[in-house]
C-alpha cells in the first residue's frame, strides 16, 4: 500500500474511466484496480501515466500544481470513482493498487465506468450474452 496524493481531473476527463498516476512501482498502462482498505470499497479502472505533457495540460486548466520531482505519489481521478473509493480530492489517502485479473477486464471494467451509455451497453451485452446461453442450453436439451 502507498500514500496518493489524490488530486481531480479536468473537466474534460470526468466520464472516462482511466486514473493517472505518477507511481512507477504500478504495472506499466493497463487494468488495474484500486482498494481503498479503511472501507473495503474498490474500483477497476484503467492506468496512464502523468509526464511532463499532462503537467502542461492540467495546469492549463487552472486546477491545482502537479511537481514530479517533489517525491509525491498522485492519483488523478474523477469525482464518480472519489465517491466510489470514499476519497476527497486534494488530500492524501493510503490506497492499495494491483493488476486486474483477466475476468474483471473482460466484464468487470466497464460494469461501473463512469458514464452511463457504456454501463448500459456493457450490462445489455452481459444479458444478452446469458440469455443466448440459456437459449443454447434449452435448444440442446429439447433434441
Amino acid at each position: 500500500m502507498t500514500t496518493y496524493q489524490i488530486m481531480p481531473t479536468i473537466a474534460e476527463e470526468s466520464l472516462e474511466s482511466w486514473i493517472w498516476t505518477n507511481d512507477t512501482n504500478v504495472s506499466t498502462n493497463g487494468f488495474i484496480v484500486i482498494h481503498n482498505p479503511k472501507n473495503g470499497k474498490s474500483i477497476k479502472t484503467f492506468k496512464r501515466t502523468i509526464d511532463n505533457n499532462f503537467v502542461k495540460n492540467y495546469a492549463t486548466h487552472n486546477t491545482n500544481e502537479i511537481e514530479l520531482d517533489n517525491g509525491k505519489k498522485y492519483l488523478i481521478i474523477n469525482e464518480y470513482f472519489r465517491i466510489i473509493l470514499g476519497v476527497q480530492s486534494n488530500s492524501e489517502m493510503l490506497l492499495e493498487i494491483k493488476r486486474a485479473n483477466c475476468f474483471q477486464k473482460l466484464l468487470l471494467i466497464h460494469w461501473s465506468h463512469p458514464n452511463p451509455t457504456v454501463q448500459f451497453g456493457n450490462r445489455a451485452t452481459i444479458f444478452s450474452i446469458i440469455v443466448g446461453a440459456i437459449a443454447l442450453l434449452l435448444t440442446i436439451f429439447s433434441i
